[in-house]
């Protein structure tokens, strides 16, 4: 007797996507404007979108606080974030790559709250 065994993948979150897509990316400037603390929400983040199909409200809070991070929203509530953002030169690549990683992630949190309208993500916080 052969049995047929049938792959029901749930489809993921485009926020799944996006920080299984670049993890490290994410990580990197989490650390560069956030220290330790910046590479610790992430790796959370990362962690529990790999344990759940998805988000929980935790995990949801982490993503608005990792978008503030890298829009530099919260920077006027922590001095050590206002050094480190002053060490990077206006210059440097890494800048473009920030706002292109927070443009993104707005974006994917954009989505799942148009998706999930019951759940308010405070984006403009």
């Amino acid at each position: 007797m052969e049995i047929n065994m049938v792959n029901y993948a749930t489809p993921q979150s485009s926020l799944h996507q996006l920080l299984g897509s670049a993890p490290e990316a994410f990580g990197n400037a989490a650390v560069l404007l956030a220290g330790k603390k910046g590479k610790q929400l992430v790796d959370d983040i990362v962690e529990a979108l790999a344990r759940n199909t998805k988000p929980d409200r935790r995990t949801l809070r982490n993503l608005v606080q990792l978008h503030r991070i890298l829009s530099l929203d919260a920077i006027d509530e922590d001095p050590e974030a206002q050094g480190r953002f002053l060490m990077i030169a206006p210059t440097d690549p890494v800048v473009e790559e920030i706002c292109l990683l927070s443009d993104s992630l707005l974006d994917a949190l954009s989505v799942y709250a148009s998706l999930h309208p019951s759940i308010d993500l405070d984006l403009a916080a």
